[in-house]
């Protein structure tokens, strides 16, 4: 898990308005999951690479409580898609496509934070539990994002055209369109449109994300050779 304590400038605002406007919007995005929202963070440990027994500590609480939260959305994320699958109410409809926007957006949250801006809030180095299990965990939200942009398909109908089946044609073409496959057989219609733009846009993003953690998370080799 990352370290909590973070620093009040990241340097940003020194060379222009834009990017630090940028981080200091993720990092309000970042108070998003409830699990942040209680605990003081000035308790938290610094990383002592001599002396990692406390750190580690509250690393493997912190761990848990993700993981708790994930299968949490996972759950909810599977009610969601019975209920507009079966049809339900107009305000079941839109309280369940609200419910999956807030995830997506609470995934972007943390993909951008975790990629970009972390590193600039430390005042110690950026430390994790795991890369494999963060990678795992990337992977398992990049197929969150599918299943919340089917809640919204399936939600509305209205916004897919040549879709028989309102609950896996809606998850069919959220996958197609993240993938950026696009058979053509189920095709967007009115503002779904827009939607399928932005959630291209997203999957493609969001795949450079994990593909930079795969990378990053691979063992270094020694090169035997090397130039004169």
């Amino acid at each position: 898990m990352p370290i909590e304590r973070q620093q009040t400038s990241t340097g940003l605002e020194e060379y222009g308005f834009i990017a630090h406007a940028v981080e200091r919007l993720f990092w309000a995005l970042n108070r998003l999951p409830p699990w942040r929202w209680h605990g003081d963070r000035s308790t938290v440990p610094e990383y002592d690479p001599k002396n990692p027994g406390p750190f580690e500590v509250h690393s493997k609480k912190r761990a848990f409580e993700v993981d708790r939260y994930v299968c949490s959305w996972m759950m909810m994320e599977l009610l969601c898609l019975c209920v507009v699958g079966a049809g339900c109410s107009r305000w079941i409809m839109w309280s369940a496509t609200l419910i999956a926007v807030w995830r997506i957006v609470n995934i972007l949250s943390i993909a951008v934070n975790m990629a970009l801006f972390d590193g600039l809030r430390r005042k110690s180095p950026h430390v994790m539990a795991s890369a494999v299990r963060t990678i795992i965990l990337t992977s398992i939200n990049y197929i969150e994002v599918i299943a919340c942009f089917g809640v919204a398909y399936a939600a509305f109908p209205s916004l897919l055209k040549h879709a028989d089946d309102r609950f896996a044609d809606a998850l069919y073409f959220s996958a197609i369109t993240q993938l950026t496959i696009g058979y053509g057989d189920v095709v967007p219609s009115g503002i779904g449109r827009l939607v399928a733009v932005i959630q291209g846009m997203f999957g493609l993003w969001f795949g450079l994300l994990i593909l930079s953690r795969f990378v990053n998370a691979l063992p270094r080799f020694r090169e035997l050779v090397r130039p004169e």
